[in-house]
């Protein structure tokens, strides 16, 4: 019974670190608060189910990079349009202005996918693992491989790139960056964007282990920042371990407990960390 609710665990536990990783990387470098996060991964859910369906037939691969190309022009029209208007104004005009875009999003993706659940056809949701007693679907393990691998290219890019390099110089000191010739709405556009991809990975591959709707957004939105701040906002390789040790811990209190009582221990242990770590457990990047 452990050893299968630690699998649960870990199937999860995949999604929320690449849904962690992605917000905490918004926050940690173009310090935007993203209200629209959570609806653009329920948008990125909702086209690949679009696409995959019977009524196109895309196949699942397919519509992923479907998905991932109409995401990132999305995500560089948000930028544009509701971050870099109102980015040097104050961080509650940025926070006001992407959760009215949220909301905009989410009515609109009722009026065009409807409000009835949906289920992302053709993906390895139904393709099943036998390890010993327990069951693990192949594509909670594609999610969980990939968030390691996806933090590991981002870090890279971060580093190794003279664009990582200048994102990193703009999130230290805007100004300093831009008096050495630095663009920084091009950096912090970037920022933005590379963020919403993230989400909308994180929908591709997390996506089919359930269903899927115009309100599924919102909890995804919390489950992000909760991992982030554990972690520490930037702390890119922290989100990663804090996902996964969040989806263990959700996993194992909803099997011996209630899964009421594993959501109120996850928000009720961010309390704790928030008071006592207000810049998170994990330090560097």
């Amino acid at each position: 019974m452990l050893y299968g609710y630690l699998l649960n665990g870990l199937a999860a536990g995949g999604g929320y670190a690449l849904v962690g990783v992605g917000l905490s990387f918004t926050i940690g470098t173009a310090r935007v608060f993203n209200f629209a996060y959570g609806t653009m991964y329920m948008i990125a859910t909702l086209l690949v189910a679009f696409f995959a369906g019977s009524a196109l037939g895309q196949g699942y691969l397919l519509a992923c990079l479907i998905m991932i190309a109409i995401m990132a022009v999305l995500a560089f029209v948000f930028a544009r349009i509701a971050v870099l208007p109102v980015i040097n104004v104050s961080e509650s005009a940025v926070m006001i202005s992407t959760l009215a875009i949220s909301l905009l999003l989410a009515n609109l993706a009722q009026l065009v996918f409807g409000s009835q659940a949906q289920f992302i056809e053709g993906s390895f949701a139904k393709q099943v693992l036998h390890l010993g007693d327990a069951l693990i679907s192949t594509q909670a393990i594609i999610a969980l491989v990939a968030a390691p691998i996806a933090t590991l290219a981002l870090v890279m890019f971060m580093r190794r790139t003279s664009t990582g390099l200048q994102i990193r110089a703009t999130a230290q000191n805007p100004a300093l960056a831009e008096a050495t010739g630095v663009n920084t709405n091009t950096t912090f556009t970037i920022a933005v964007v590379i963020g919403i991809v993230l989400a909308a990975l994180a929908g591709a591959l997390y996506g089919p282990t359930s269903t899927v709707d115009a309100f599924s957004g919102d909890a995804i939105l919390l489950k992000a920042f909760t991992v982030a701040a554990l972690a520490g906002m930037g702390r890119l390789w922290g989100a990663v371990i804090v996902g996964v040790g969040m989806g263990v811990a959700e996993s194992l209190f909803s099997g011996y407990a209630s899964p009421a009582f594993a959501s109120a221990f996850i928000y009720a242990l961010l309390i704790v960390t928030l008071l006592f770590f207000p810049k998170g457990v994990f330090k560097g990047e």
